[in-house]
């Protein structure tokens, strides 16, 4: 590479935007934020010097302890997560409603675009002990899914929940309409979803109540939950905090908990034969001193529990741990053991049988065949299953990358899955097993492909899988692009299941490149020449829409460390001009042909998260290009398309600069090359988005004013307006926010969006928006409508005034309750609020999915203190408000 030269960039100008100003008609609480203490590793500062993971092996990647999705969401903040979310979705509700008491909002509906065909991660299943077709499936991001005909359809019952990471599901078996979720992914994998507590249906999923778990710090995840068979008010939670976490228990539904036995908590069972008695895995991946199996005869007494380890591994060797308890045969468990800080692809410690209840274990014969024992691939703890037959101890299945089956009472194991064999038509990366109580031939499975069921789990030939992926839409986007010379054709990169190629109307979509895909460019002058990669920076071509590629990394040192989701930018004006990046950046001019390194290190990192993560060419002046990097670096160079480009850094300074907070995204003003956006992710109070106007010599913050304000929350993608510089469009962890008055003022943007993370935003030349989320599929809204101020219901939901208004002992009609009713015209998640004048929330009246048509909520006066209240009806993105007053 030829020389570079390299300054700091002098900080003057006064350029700031002012707020705007307009009267408060309603005023909110605002929810506190708990500033708690992080673990120090969870607080990289600049500069920290990291282990380059880009070139070790997938089960060391998998086994980091910072992963992507958190290490961005924590470095330099201190701000708990769950916290942090919490806060983030109450502003949201809170702006909602300002809004419709203004009557004011943005009128779009945003409307899905699947993949309906294909499906994401699937963290969680529990059927109906009742009605083997009543099927409910927790996403890793997407939220917890209904089925009524055996995964056939699929309906969303969570969308509006503060996480929509479900891990774990229990149905009561006395009464199937109480349902207990928990949220959160409890593995180690690199974009693993945070969850922030454990919600409990009364109704079948319809609505739903926090329990308000103890667990006040970051990266919460709750693996498993059991309900007692003979105390449906007693439940069980295991829960996860990296090497921490533990058991929890209620015996009163959920009012009150004890942590019963502290530890990494991965799985819980309940001996079917003996109520009394349960076992608990405890198992970080990293190792640590409470991993081990333990089992207790005393209802999971706090202190009753006891490690067994008569045949079982040294616990200073155990990683994760998966258990299964035989249903038809007593005192009999299967454990599949995985190594602690296992390297390569070698991870599995061993399949241990007892018949004792635990008393002594047996590693069994198959943990040493050859064709077996790598069946996890190196990453043990992120994919693993195992599951007894109920009614046959002979057959087991175990899950790691592809499905395995035991019919000999788990001596050894033959391979019953693979997605490249069309005779095994199943996705990898196997998470979750659950038999069909009624009818136990058929099991259903949820892995990094979504939803499948065998249907002859007996069978001595050949298995049969049925795809139930159809309408499932939780594919969890990185990156998007659609195509300048077709709008409506788009592609995106998805979590483990490749890059992607769909249509605006239809569904269906189509795989076109494996791995984890990324970004995705489409030349600009011909449709069939596409750029994409899979993580790392691993970029391929093709020139004939996706039917095959080449890669394109000549010129690029494999060596320097690389961003997980690396950028890759098309220069507006020349196709052939290309930009990417590791630690530096790196440019083309014969549409990837070639690479050459026209920086030097931007970073002065090895660290993976701390790598160039935005790169943005400005549209007005090619020669501009912005950079910013995950430890909180902003760099421009003029002259971009020399041999010697100049870089600056150009973060500012004083109260006029970008905060030491991970980078997510920048984005250069169309026709001002020194108008530039930056974004960053992270809930605290620095949070949101920056502007420069004077080429990064002065930063401001747009944050809005009064309830007109983006909340402490990641900021992740940032898109202006073509038609319009001062419309500004940004994707949050908690959905969608629009700005037309280039940032002085943000409201939640459209109605039908979940709250739900948004990766990438792209807006045509005719203002249709994209948006890609991260677990919730890809959306879009046609055109911007404008703000409504007629206060007008739309034609999806109806509230009506209470009756009788004003009600209570010194009313006309002496009435001590009020109905509430509304109508909707489809399925829809909704929260009926109530509010008083103060704007602080009194209670929640009802919250979760109501079915199509009129409903009715009883208000009780008894516990209201006279005086005027609002009640709102909200729909995620939309809100409703009527007044009532109670009288004494």
């Amino acid at each position: 590479m030829r020389d570079v030269v390299l300054f700091e960039k002098g900080f003057n100008g006064m350029e700031r935007i002012k707020n705007k100003i307009r009267p408060v008609l309603f005023v909110v609480t605002a929810l506190g934020i708990a500033l708690l203490g992080m673990p120090p590793s969870m607080h990289q500062f600049p500069d920290t010097p990291r282990v380059d993971v880009s070139s070790v092996s997938k089960g060391e990647k998998i086994g980091m302890a910072l992963e992507w999705f958190v290490y961005q969401r924590t470095y330099n903040s201190r701000v708990p997560l769950d916290e942090g979310r919490r806060a983030a979705v109450q502003s949201l509700k809170e702006a909602v409603v300002w809004n419709a008491l203004a009557k004011e909002g943005y009128a779009n509906q945003w409307v899905s675009l699947g993949p309906e065909n294909y499906a994401g991660r699937m963290r969680a299943i529990a059927v109906d002990p009742n009605d083997g077709n009543i099927v409910y499936a927790g996403a890793a991001s997407g939220g917890l899914w209904k089925s009524y005909d055996g995964g056939a359809s699929w309906v969303p019952l969570t969308d509006h929940l503060p996480s929509l990471a479900i891990g774990s599901i229990a149905i009561d078996p006395n009464n199937t309409q109480r349902i207990i979720i928990g949220t959160g992914e409890g593995t180690n994998n690199w974009d693993r979803v945070f969850g922030d507590d454990v919600y409990r249906s009364e109704d079948g999923g319809n609505t739903w109540t926090a329990l308000n778990l103890p667990l006040p710090l970051h990266g919460k995840a709750f693996n498993k939950i059991v309900i007692h068979p003979l105390s449906a008010d007693t439940i069980f939670v295991a829960a996860s905090l990296s090497s921490s976490g533990g058991v929890y228990k209620t015996t009163n539904a959920g009012k009150t908990w004890q942590n019963v036995i502290s530890g990494p908590a991965r799985d819980i069972v309940l001996d079917p034969f003996e109520p009394s008695r349960l076992y608990v895995a405890m198992g970080f991946s990293g190792g640590s001193g409470a991993n081990g199996i333990y089992r207790s005869d005393r209802w999971g007494k706090r202190f009753s529990f006891a490690r067994l380890a008569n045949g079982l591994p040294k616990t200073d060797s155990i990683g994760r741990i998966q258990l299964a308890i035989s249903p038809s045969r007593p005192n009999t468990l299967i454990a599949v053991i995985v190594k602690r800080n296992y390297r390569n692809n070698d991870d599995l410690l061993g399949v241990y049988r007892t018949t004792d209840g635990g008393d002594s274990w047996q590693r069994m014969p198959a943990s040493n065949l050859l064709n077996f024992r790598k069946f996890m691939n190196g990453q043990g703890d992120y994919n693993l299953a195992v599951a007894f037959h109920p009614r046959d101890e002979n057959i087991v299945f175990v899950g790691g990358i592809s499905i395995w089956r035991s019919t000999n009472f788990g001596e050894s194991f033959i391979r019953v899955s693979g997605s490249s064999d069309p005779l095994y038509p199943v996705h990898v990366d196997q998470h979750v097993f659950a038999f069909d109580p009624v009818n136990p031939s058929r099991m259903y499975v949820g892995n990094d492909g979504g939803m499948y069921r065998c249907e002859n789990t007996r069978a001595t030939s050949r298995l049969q899988w049925t795809n139930l992926n159809n309408g499932l839409v939780t594919f969890q986007f990185y990156a998007m692009a659609f195509d300048p010379q077709a709008p409506e054709k788009l592609y995106g990169g998805t979590q483990d299941n490749g890059t992607n190629k769909g249509v605006v109307g239809s569904g269906a979509w189509n795989h076109i490149l494996g791995g984890d895909g990324m970004y995705v460019v489409v030349d600009h002058k011909n449709s069939n020449i596409i750029y994409a990669e899979s993580q790392f920076g691993t970029i391929r071509k093709s020139t004939n829409g996706g039917s095959s590629w080449m890669n394109i990394r000549a010129g690029i040192n494999p060596s320097q460390p690389a961003h997980w989701v690396t950028p890759i930018v098309m220069d507006p004006l020349n196709h052939l001009v290309l930009y990417t990046s590791r630690n530096v950046v790196y440019r083309t001019n014969s549409g990837g042909l070639q690479w050459t390194a026209i920086s030097p290190d931007l970073t002065g990192s090895n660290s993976t998260f701390n790598q160039i993560s935005s790169i943005a060419v400005a549209p007005s002046n090619t020669k501009v290009v912005y950079a910013v990097t995950g430890n909180g670096r902003v760099w421009r160079t003029t002259n971009a398309s020399s041999p010697n480009p100049v870089w600056e850094r150009i973060n500012g300074s004083g109260s006029k600069k970008v905060p030491n907070l991970y980078l997510t995204r920048v984005t250069v003003d169309p026709v001002d090359a020194d108008i530039a956006y930056v974004t960053t992710s992270s809930f605290d109070s620095r949070a949101g988005v920056y502007v420069t106007f004077d080429g990064g010599q002065t930063w401001d913050k747009l944050k809005g004013s009064g309830a007109d304000v983006l909340p402490n929350a990641p900021v992740n993608v940032i898109e202006v307006d073509p038609l319009d510089p001062t419309t500004l469009y940004v994707g949050t962890d908690v959905g969608m926010y629009i700005s037309v008055d280039q940032g002085a003022s943000w409201k939640p943007f459209g109605r039908g969006f979940p709250v739900v993370v948004v990766d990438d935003i792209k807006v045509t030349r005719t203002r249709v928006i994209y948006a890609a989320s991260h677990g919730r599929g890809m959306w879009m809204t046609s055109t911007v409508l404008g703000v409504e101020s007629d206060g007008t219901a739309p034609a999806t939901v109806e509230l009506r005034q209470n009756y009788p208004n004003p009600f209570g002992p010194g009313s006309q009609s002496r009435q001590l309750h009020t109905e509430i009713s509304f109508s909707l015209n489809q399925r829809t998640s909704i929260e009926l609020l109530l509010h008083d004048t103060s704007g602080k929330l009194v209670k929640t009246l009802l919250s979760g999915a109501v079915d199509a048509g009129t409903h009715a909520v009883v208000v009780d006066g008894a516990d209201l203190t006279p005086g005027v209240y609002y009640y709102t009806l909200w729909t995620g993105r939309e809100a409703r408000v009527k007044k009532m007053v109670v009288v004494r």
